[in-house]
């Protein structure tokens, strides 16, 4: 196995820091226009890219938002000056974009200010990625949370049931839309009947899913990389995966873990 120990210095956000408001507010610059000329359109906000020429346009109707996304400034230039916003909305936004229910998602967590770690980190690829997660549950003594995209390899499955039968406490949360897969419905049905509880997590947007692959071990261990836990993973594509032994960055995994739900 080609995997070697090595050192890095990991960007991961502060457990310790205060709430602050979100970094990305440093990448866009807010504008609102509250009064508007539409007995449907409550408020226009508009949130530009710094250095770009397009954003995401929130738009609240009767009390509700929807978020566009790679809306161009432009576009957002002919709303600022038309009497008419429902109708451009109508005609020019609401089936021309990519779109999510309520604000946009970085404005909903919190985040601290990224601080360089120091952390032993285990590289793998490939074939490599299986082992690397199989021996982490193998090592887990007290919790395992897990974030999947798309689960149905039944080594990994094993690995989790054997680990809660050591009477580790694991809890796993999945997108929604790819647990409706056949494998993927027998997969996590037999994990729920070994007592590990499953959470779904459900997107509004037309492409949003819950996409994260990372499990949080121990509150030491943090694995994660492009590697989804399927037999296409395994054999088919090219992946990778990280080990991470820190409890800094671990907690800062498992905070993020904790606020994964649906919208």
């Amino acid at each position: 196995m080609r995997i070697k120990w090595i050192l890095i210095f990991f960007a991961a956000l502060a457990l310790a820091a205060p709430a602050v408001e979100p970094v990305t507010e440093d990448l866009y610059e807010r504008e609102d226009l509250p009064t508007l000329q539409s007995s449907w359109i409550s408020q226009l906000t508009y949130y530009r890219e710094k250095g770009g020429d397009s954003g995401m346009l929130v738009v609240e109707i009767k009390g509700k938002k929807i978020t566009y996304l790679d809306v161009p400034e432009t576009l957002w230039q002919e709303f600022r000056q038309s009497e008419s916003p429902g109708s451009l909305y109508g005609k020019r936004v609401k089936n021309r974009f990519e779109r999510v229910e309520g604000d946009p998602l970085w404005m909903k967590i919190d985040t601290a200010p990224p601080e360089t770690l120091m952390a032993p980190v285990t590289c793998a690829f490939n074939e490599e990625c299986e082992a690397v997660v199989v021996q982490a549950l193998a090592e887990a003594q007290t919790s395992v949370r897990v974030a999947a995209y798309a689960f149905t390899r039944s080594r990994i499955a094993r690995a989790l049931v054997e680990a809660r039968q050591r009477g580790v406490d694991i809890q796993i949360k999945m997108d929604s839309q790819q647990a409706e897969y056949p494998l993927a419905v027998r997969t996590l049905d037999w994990l729920r009947r070994q007592d590990i509880p499953i959470t779904l997590i459900s997107m509004t947007g037309d492409y949003a899913a819950m996409h994260n692959k990372f499990m949080v071990i121990d509150d030491r261990i943090v694995v994660t990389g492009s590697f989804n836990y399927t037999t296409t993973a395994v054999l088919a594509n090219w992946e990778n995966l990280v080990r991470i032994d820190s409890p800094e960055i671990a907690a800062r995994y498992a905070a993020y873990w904790n606020v994964i739900a649906s919208n």
